[in-house]
């Protein structure tokens, strides 16, 4: 078997790790997951665009995941495991390597599937029989995979990481004035929180 990560964006997994180790920021699952699986990890790089690509965004994702996907549909087989760490890679992923005679194994985390777009996408590209395994972080959508594409068994629950030695309370004190925000998800929320607090 021959693992892969495809990400929607280009993470610089070993740079974090040396942050990491710096106590600068936390882990990365991703990385101990690539190293565990020696996995080839794949991100929109550059490819060229096609007509194709711009349409089939029009209805999920972003042209360069579609360019992506089509790279990626070159390099795999059915002795392949593709793990999609989002819905805005998964997507074409899926509906791409999916079609394939000698198709892969299609894992994806969805953390917000239940959407307009979400829901068209999983119906017209047949995702139900493409993607082996659902991954999802809430109660929600469970539910909704359950109920909207008729599945049961391929929906795996997975709740989000957090690299402990990294986030701690540190040792007690009664000097501690201000209470901790704690923002998990992409930087912009991140920045949103961080501004709410400091106003707070």
């Amino acid at each position: 078997m021959k693992y892969h990560l495809a990400l929607g964006r280009k993470i610089d997994l070993d740079g974090i790790d040396r942050d990491a180790k710096l106590g600068k920021c936390p882990r990365h699952v991703l990385r101990t997951l690539r190293d565990r699986l020696n996995a080839t990890v794949h991100a929109p790089d550059g490819e060229t665009i096609s007509l194709s690509d711009k349409l089939r965004s029009k209805i999920s994702s972003k042209p360069e995941h579609w360019a992506a996907a089509r790279k990626l549909s070159k390099q795999v087989s059915s002795d392949d495991v593709i793990f999609c760490n989002g819905g805005d890679i998964g997507v074409p992923v899926a509906a791409v390597c999916g079609q394939l005679p000698d198709r892969p194994k299609i894992v994806v985390f969805f953390h917000n599937i239940d959407r307009p777009r979400g829901r068209l996408a999983l119906k017209l590209f047949g995702l139900a029989d493409k993607i082996d395994v659902f991954i999802v972080n809430a109660r929600p959508q469970i539910n909704f995979l359950r109920s909207y594409l008729a599945i049961q068994s391929r929906i795996l629950v997975l709740l989000e990481q957090t690299d402990t030695q990294f986030f701690t309370p540190g040792p007690a004190s009664g000097e501690k004035k201000r209470q901790t925000v704690v923002s998990v998800g992409l930087s912009s929320q991140t920045k949103l929180i961080t501004q709410t607090a400091n106003i707070i």
